[in-house]
């Protein structure tokens, strides 16, 4: 679990977005592992993933984000020169952070 205190203080701010972006910066493994289960190949390319906030609510016990995230996935020996090719791809993740301990949990959703 990654820690979403920034993200927790931020939710009446206009720069919830980009304060969410910092900290899942910091778990990008977590992400990279769920887009690699949604990839094609499993294989990411090197630059970070894309992320696109779709949807956010509060509860007593803390907040529900809906995230997009979009990747490249390599597909090695696929051309004719046998030089990888990109693909594009796309999964949902939803972020359940605790309102106490603004400790945050991923989830594949799509």
């Amino acid at each position: 679990m990654a820690c979403f205190r920034a993200t927790l203080d931020a939710w009446d701010h206009g720069a919830f977005g980009d304060t969410l972006r910092s900290d899942l910066a910091a778990c990008r493994e977590g992400l990279r592992c769920i887009a690699e289960r949604a990839s094609a190949s499993g294989c990411l390319a090197a630059e970070d993933p894309a992320v696109t906030l779709l949807g956010r609510a509060w509860n007593p016990d803390g907040i529900h984000i809906h995230i997009g995230v979009f990747f490249r996935t390599v597909l090695a020996g696929c051309s004719c020169g046998d030089e990888p090719s990109m693909e594009n791809g796309y999964c949902e993740i939803r972020i359940t952070i605790d309102g106490t301990t603004a400790e945050g949990e991923l989830r594949d959703i799509s």
